[in-house]
């Protein structure tokens, strides 16, 4: 096929939710394809997404009759559980669940080019039930279970890899599919993130009240430091790790609750500094673009990908600890913020990703 030609492209996304996701549920991969799918219908492509009725997106939707399943009531009994076993049987739940929407569509994906998708692992196993090139995009680290089943995947022929950053990459084991992945960055689309050059006074954290996320670590780096810090992200029903972050709220350190999507660039906007402090080994981290394009610098715990996305001491810091969190807190105004939007509009565009994407599209499309 020829670079100029147009390509039929297809992403099958998971069936749990809408793409993009409806009001309160983070699901970055589902609103990135969204984007993503959209940019490349712009650019003369050819755009189908598979995914359940009620998905607002400018492509081709292929929904197959098949609506979301993440607020069924046997998915919703099985995540408020606090049985081990039935944290098995939810993980299972999605993975059949997908499968069987994946056997509907299965003929149509068969017309695509290329399928992409942002799905885990389990999708790789079906790569070679369909005669085209079967890309998936990983958006976590390879947990020590998954990984094993890796180097399960070098038989099937038609199955590629891409990651959203080199320290993603470096998670997963060194197959000779993974070898060959490319990175491809995240990128957004700046109109909806505007630039200001007016904050507040008030720090930012922005996600889950989960462990993994940290929420407590920079609750209480924020109190150390003696500044304001605003919370928002929702809270898991049922929820042991709660409590460690309600014990540091205050005057100065609240809880907003969770907030819509597209509402998050005016609290962008506003913060001082975006607070990242993960315990996880983030394979990206969509919100430090975000904050940066709207021009406020991000101080964040030297995990996952973050040295790779915030440039240390120009569009923010990346420290090693807590102690060394409180102390750049106390020096987010030596940065520039218009600096934090010229360093994201140059590297973390949506053109630039979907352009990258389109490049490796190409490239699987035309490998014989």
């Amino acid at each position: 096929m020829q670079k100029n030609k147009k390509l039929k492209i297809g992403f099958f996304n998971s069936y749990s939710n809408t793409t993009p996701p409806e009001d309160g549920v983070i699901y970055p991969p589902l609103s990135l394809v969204a984007d993503l799918a959209e940019e490349l219908k712009k650019m003369g492509h050819d755009v189908f997404v598979f995914s359940p009725k009620g998905s607002k997106i400018k492509a081709n939707l292929v929904h197959n009759g098949i609506k979301p399943y993440f607020n069924s009531p046997i998915l919703k009994k099985l995540r408020n559980s606090k049985k081990e076993i039935d944290k098995t049987n939810e993980a299972l739940f999605y993975m059949f669940s997908d499968y069987i929407a994946f056997l509907k569509a299965k003929d149509k994906l068969q017309k695509m080019d290329i399928v992409h998708t942002h799905i885990p692992l389990y999708m790789s196993f079906f790569a070679d039930f369909i005669k085209k090139p079967f890309l998936v995009t990983p958006h976590d680290e390879a947990r020590k279970l998954r990984s094993h089943f890796y180097p399960l995947l070098d038989f099937q022929k038609n199955l590629h890899f891409s990651f959203l950053s080199k320290a993603q990459k470096n998670t997963h084991p060194k197959t000779k599919k993974i070898k060959k992945a490319p990175v491809i960055y995240n990128g957004i689309n700046f109109d909806n993130f505007k630039f200001s050059d007016s904050p507040s006074d008030e720090f930012l954290f922005a996600g889950r009240m989960t462990e993994a996320k940290g929420a407590d670590i920079a609750a209480r780096a924020c109190k150390r430091a003696k500044v304001k810090l605003n919370l928002v992200g929702s809270i898991p029903e049922n929820s042991l790790f709660w409590p460690k972050v309600k014990r540091y709220l205050g005057k100065n350190i609240k809880y907003k609750g969770v907030v819509k999507r597209e509402d998050m660039p005016k609290l962008y906007q506003k913060a001082k500094a975006l607070v990242l402090t993960t315990r996880a080994k983030e394979a990206f981290g969509l919100v430090m673009i975000e904050a940066m394009a709207c021009g406020t610098p991000v101080v964040a715990l030297d995990s996952g990908a973050a040295r790779e996305i915030v440039k240390n001491n120009v569009v923010g810091f990346v420290v090693k600890n807590e102690s060394e969190l409180v102390s750049a807190l106390k020096k987010v105004d030596k940065i520039d913020r218009k600096k934090c939007r010229e360093y994201v509009l140059k590297n973390f565009s949506l053109q630039k990703m979907a352009k990258e994407y389109e490049k490796l599209y190409y490239s699987l499309v035309n490998k014989k």
